[in-house]
């Protein structure tokens, strides 16, 4: 089973084999747990995403893909959890458990993992 969450206003095409989901995170995770027994649950999306799983202490491993071959840095630039200099209410601890260099691509593969203290 496939389900697609869709937050705030905007509009998703039906996917085939996609249950689509119009409501908050907090609200859907509840959902999944509640109802489906989800007690795990890969997500993909961005910064927004990524921030919101780790305010809400819903985040225990971290996938990303570094481009070297992409301009970073800059006052604006996005940080991996959204803009710039809006910082977390309490730090989260992760270690690096994976780090795959792909030298023809100039992208970089790194896995983290939340250590719990």
């Amino acid at each position: 089973m496939r389900n697609l969450l869709v937050t705030g206003g905007e509009e998703a095409s039906a996917l085939p084999g996609a249950t689509v989901h119009r409501e908050s995170l907090v609200s859907f995770l509840g959902t999944l747990a509640r109802r489906h027994d989800v007690k795990r649950l890969h997500c993909e999306g961005g910064g927004e995403l990524l921030r919101e799983l780790a305010e809400l202490d819903a985040l225990d491993e971290l996938h990303l893909t570094w481009a070297g071959h992409t301009l970073f840095g800059g006052r604006e630039a996005p940080t991996v959890t959204g803009a710039p200099g809006a910082f977390f209410p309490a730090s989260r601890a992760f270690e690096l458990v994976e780090f795959q260099p792909l030298e023809k691509s100039g992208e970089c593969f790194l896995s983290y993992r939340r250590k719990r203290l």
